[in-house]
């Protein structure tokens, strides 16, 4: 695949179709093996969370969003973010967060938090967040040896 090639998201859909079956709405849709190690895709219901793992040219990372949003409507992704995770991130985080992880969808309808489900399981997202969280709306920790509470602080 070439740098700007895009990748195959409807096999990669086809794939993962059991876990909607089993009544997940969010999960992985797109690993960086399959696109050469360029993006990883999460959706989170009818929310994409696109993660570039390369530092692109500003016209290089256009395209790539070009080529990306037919496809992702096509599956039903309504909204896109993006997060920037070039290997120097954490260097630059905190002087460059909004570049890294703009607040706004790259197109779509903002969402300032989501429910999706995970076996049925409700979830809590920010996909709008520097980091997106999750966080089980079940009364109780999030998860084994979280000391944090559902809607009472971020995991």
């Amino acid at each position: 695949m070439t740098l700007l090639q895009t990748p195959d998201l409807e096999a990669a859909a086809a794939l993962r179709e059991p876990l909607m079956a089993e009544g997940s709405t969010f999960y992985r849709l797109l690993h960086t093996t399959e696109s050469a190690g360029l993006c990883s895709l999460d959706r989170l219901g009818t929310v994409g969370v696109l993660s570039l793992y390369r530092e692109l040219a500003p016209a290089q990372e256009a395209a790539v969003l070009a080529a990306l949003q037919g496809p992702m409507q096509a599956l039903g992704i309504e909204t896109l973010y993006l997060k920037r995770r070039p290997e120097v991130a954490s260097h630059r985080a905190n002087t460059e967060r909004e570049w890294l992880a703009p607040a706004e969808p790259q197109w779509g309808t903002p969402q300032p938090e989501i429910t999706c489900t995970e076996e049925g399981v409700p979830f809590l997202f920010a996909p709008a967040a520097t980091s997106v969280w999750a966080c089980s709306r079940t009364p109780g920790p999030c998860a084994p040896g979280c000391g944090a509470t559902a809607r009472g602080g971020g995991c």
